[in-house]
């Protein structure tokens, strides 16, 4: 069951840059990333309501988490789709497999692992506030900045819906169940199936071209990754470590 979870998990992160790509046919970078926050923090919050999570409730924390939704979703996720205006979907899919590297630095520069997690509030709670925050940035970076009048057709309104319903809403939730499930450790090994969907779909649908220093990109990346898992496993149990916050996630 966790073998077809994480497939299926990897399959929808994965395909994010494709769907990306497809939506920036009709829409500005702004307008997709605020439209796919806004749909993921839409399937969040009716969970918190049928579940009866309860949201944060202290400034203090949603500053915290002002913070997550800044550097964990807003930016990343609008970084994503500027730069899917220039380069190919699975360019962008072996690119964000170096996250973790970047988190291992970032960690030991600050030597600081956790920010948000353990604060006795329930991840989908939490992940719930930090979309909505995000989104809150984006429309205020749409207010601003302006946005060209959308150019909806099928190809765009689908690749919208599901770059924001299931890549980002529901890719949430199933993250999740694999980590109370399994462990954080188990649900970090959908990192290397990412670049692999993000090719294999690039070529396939958008018949993007893959050259061998790319494919040797991805193998360093893929070794660097697992090099620094293996290095960070004897510091504690899965458990312990942070729950981590997909940025294209």
């Amino acid at each position: 069951m966790t073998t077809a979870r994480l497939a299926l998990l990897a399959v929808i992160w994965g395909s994010s840059f494709l769907w990306i790509k497809l939506s920036l046919r009709g829409l500005s970078p702004l307008e997709v990333t605020f439209a796919r926050l806004v749909l993921g923090t839409a399937v969040l919050l009716v969970i918190v309501a049928v579940k009866r999570y309860a949201l944060p409730r202290s400034p203090v924390m949603w500053a915290h988490i002002a913070v997550a939704a800044a550097f964990g979703n807003a930016a990343p996720y609008l970084l994503f789709a500027l730069s899917e205006q220039k380069v190919a979907s699975s360019t962008a899919g072996i690119l964000n497999a170096t996250t973790p590297l970047w988190t291992v630095v970032i960690a030991l520069a600050t030597r600081h692992e956790r920010f948000v997690a353990r604060r006795g509030i329930g991840p989908v709670a939490l992940s719930a506030g930090q979309l909505l925050v995000a989104s809150v940035f984006l429309a205020v970076g749409l207010g601003v900045a302006g946005a060209p009048a959308p150019r909806f057709g099928v190809t765009v309104a689908v690749s919208i819906a599901t770059l924001g319903l299931l890549c980002t809403g529901v890719a949430y939730m199933l993250n999740y169940q694999i980590i109370t499930s399994e462990g954080a450790t188990a649900a970090s090994t959908v990192t290397y199936l990412l670049p692999v969907v993000a090719i294999i779909l690039g070529v396939a649908v958008l018949g993007e071209r893959i050259t061998a220093s790319e494919l040797a990109g991805v193998a360093l990346i893929l070794a660097g990754v697992a090099l620094a898992r293996r290095r960070a496993a004897p510091g504690g149990e899965p458990g312990d470590r942070p729950l981590p916050t997909r940025a294209t996630r």
